[in-house]
């Protein structure tokens, strides 16, 4: 593999780190850990199981300090997952930069924002993981046995509550897939739950969802509609008119919930006087079903009286 790097502060001086990754089942060939050495690209390396740091005299702003050297696979991995590439200067390790990498892609990092002003000029990088998949089981079962209606809602009021920042209904647009990420502009129909922007502010509008493309609990297909939620994103990127906006990244703190679907009605034929009756007297006795619950979540987080109990 060959790494390169190059500082983006002309003032950094002095004896810089590489710290390299390695993923699971690969180790360097130490031959040619010693030939960088010899051939003084760098002044010395330690190699752990997890990485191979190197020491460099500096790490220039002109030029791009490069090592390269081979693996040899241990054994193997089912399913690989990233690993990364840190620089940062030895005698200040705030200026940071980190990469990450995955085999047979680019899969560089999400590099979401460089240039704040009045800060250092060091990377900001996000690395996630994935979404849970089958959510539909976190909510409605308990021990592999369906439990009932209101501890199922429950169950989703309080995560949607307590676990995370924002709850958006909407649908999916424009799904590109590139650097090892899946992004899609998402079209937020309804904010079920405000986060750091305002429902004022987000209703009607655009806002990029974005995870990790080996996330295949985050099948997002244009023209569908998600319930979203999350935490509050941290980076922002310019569109294509120079316009700021948040990133929402789509983690392993995240859900998304397909909403697209079919949702089986509740209508029945019901006597006169007794609809809220037999309605408030069947939603305690039966087993909880997910369609239904999503539907009842939508509409009770609709309204800001019914959503969230403080």
């Amino acid at each position: 593999m060959k790494v390169c790097a190059r500082s983006r502060n002309d003032n950094v001086k002095g004896m810089a780190i590489l710290d390299v990754g390695l993923m699971t089942g690969f180790k360097p060939i130490t031959a040619d850990l010693d030939k960088l050495v010899k051939n003084r690209i760098v002044d010395k390396y330690e190699y752990s199981q997890r990485s191979v740091v190197f020491y460099l005299g500096t790490i220039p702003a002109d030029r791009d300090v490069c090592v390269e050297f081979g693996l040899d696979q241990e054994f193997a991995v089912g399913k690989l997952q990233s690993s990364s590439v840190k620089a940062y200067a030895y005698y200040d390790p705030d200026i940071l930069c980190t990469k990450f990498y995955a085999p047979n892609s680019t899969s560089p990092l999400l590099k979401i924002k460089c240039d704040d002003p009045g800060q250092s000029d060091v990377c900001m990088c996000l690395e996630g993981g994935c979404p849970p998949e089958n959510v539909p089981d976190m909510f409605t079962k308990s021990k592999g046995e369906i439990i009932p209606t209101p501890e199922c809602r429950e169950e989703l009021r309080s995560y949607a509550c307590e676990e995370v920042d924002f709850v958006w209904l909407g649908t999916a647009r424009n799904t590109t897939h590139k650097d090892g990420f899946i992004s899609a502009r998402f079209t937020i129909e309804k904010v079920l739950k405000p986060g750091t922007e305002s429902s004022d502010t987000l209703n009607g509008m655009q806002r990029v969802v974005r995870a990790r493309d080996h996330c295949d609990s985050f099948s997002i297909k244009d023209d569908t509609r998600y319930i979203i939620m999350g935490k509050d994103p941290k980076y922002k990127e310019e569109d294509d008119f120079g316009r700021e906006h948040y990133v929402y990244v789509i983690d392993s703190d995240s859900l998304v919930i397909n909403h697209s679907q079919k949702r089986r009605g509740s209508k029945r034929t019901r006597k006169p006087g007794r609809l809220g009756q037999n309605a408030a007297g069947n939603a305690n006795n039966e087993r909880c079903d997910w369609d239904k619950l999503v539907n009842w979540f939508v509409q009770e987080f609709s309204n800001e009286d019914t959503r969230c109990f403080t």
